[in-house]
């Protein structure tokens, strides 16, 4: 009885962390950014005679502004936030429903939509070339001028309360329902000795296991079970972010430099295989059947990604590095060749 009262309260106090987390910290971008000025704001605002931001202070505000405005669209920004602050408003009503949700929806009942469009309008932070020139000329004075920002004061108090109701009673009740639940387990196999009870295996080493093999996801289309250096030369793009390559790389891979770590001519990179794997394998050590390390796991295939909830042994596939083109990157790339000599290579 006593666990079941703490899994109902922490359905009560869960829902309401996931609102915070889902909406307040992940759901946009404004909300987000707001959080990361409320240290340097609050420095300010402290007392009157609050010292000036220094130089240092003022250069690191500036260049997160930067990174943050570089890639920040307003129009979509605002299109989710419109989406999801009724939600939010409208959500579960009770202790653990921030003071500052219950007036906002109580003041603009009806009309939600609108409160966001304006609040979100109205916040300076959001009129990236006003602001970010603001910050520059006076960062002191644009910082205190939040003070009277609806929506950077919202955040501030959705960050206080989740910091002192939410997450304190979140913790209570996941550490009261841990010495609950192994009181539980340990009296069901006293009362039931001749039951096997499957372990909890959260923190514990796991094994899966499965074959090095393709796929074929559709009629007439038949995926391999490995990858080469011609693809990521296929994938090179000068100057994008994600497939840039070194010119030092792209040299090894046109001169065929690949040491003793080429099968057939050529540098394995990636490979499948029908292991079942979950978030947070990634790295895990891939071996074969005689326990040699022969790649690191990291994603999954795309038809693969149900896995969590059904696996089909005919459409889910991990992914994992070849440990020969690890081995390639550290000693004909990056030089290291004195971390190779130390580890024993079986061909």
């Amino acid at each position: 009885s006593e666990l079941e009262k703490a899994y109902a309260d922490l359905n009560e106090v869960g829902l309401a962390r996931d609102y915070f987390v889902e909406i307040a910290y992940f759901g946009t971008d404004i909300m987000r950014f707001a959080r990361s000025l409320m240290q340097s704001y609050s420095a300010l605002t402290a007392s009157k005679k609050a010292p000036a931001m220094t130089e240092d202070e003022k250069k690191n505000t500036l260049a997160r502004l930067r990174s943050f405005y570089k890639n920040y669209d307003r129009e979509t920004d605002m299109a989710v936030f419109k989406a999801l602050m009724p939600i939010y408003l409208q959500s579960q009503d009770n202790e653990y429903k921030a003071g500052v949700l219950k007036k906002i929806n109580e003041e603009h009942e009806g009309k939600l939509e609108q409160w966001a469009s304006e609040a979100y309008m109205n916040c300076p932070i959001g009129d990236s070339v006003t602001f970010y020139k603001a910050m520059v000329s006076m960062p002191e004075k644009t910082l205190r001028s939040l003070e009277k920002d609806e929506l950077f004061q919202m955040v501030i108090a959705l960050n206080d309360f989740y910091k002192t109701e939410i997450s304190p009673a979140y913790l209570l009740l996941s550490n009261q329902i841990g010495v609950l639940n192994r009181q539980y387990v340990k009296a069901i196999q006293d009362v039931f000795p001749e039951n096997q009870c499957y372990p909890d295996a959260n923190g514990t080493l796991r094994l899966t296991y499965g074959r090095v093999e393709g796929m074929s996801p559709q009629d007439a289309v038949r995926y391999e079970y490995y990858t080469t250096l011609k693809g990521v030369l296929e994938k090179y793009v000068p100057g994008s972010y994600e497939y840039d390559l070194p010119p030092k790389l792209i040299e090894l891979i046109d001169n065929k430099d690949f040491g003793p770590y080429a099968q057939d001519g050529e540098v394995r990179v990636c490979f499948l295989a029908s292991n079942h794997t979950s978030g947070g394998n990634s790295g895990s050590p891939v071996l074969n059947g005689d326990g040699q390390l022969i790649g690191l796991n990291f994603d999954r295939n795309w038809e693969g990604t149900m896995s969590d909830i059904v696996y089909d042994i005919e459409q889910c596939r991990n992914i994992s590095v070849d440990i020969r083109y690890v081995l390639f990157i550290i000693d004909k790339f990056a030089g290291a060749t004195y971390l190779v000599d130390e580890m024993s290579l079986v061909p």
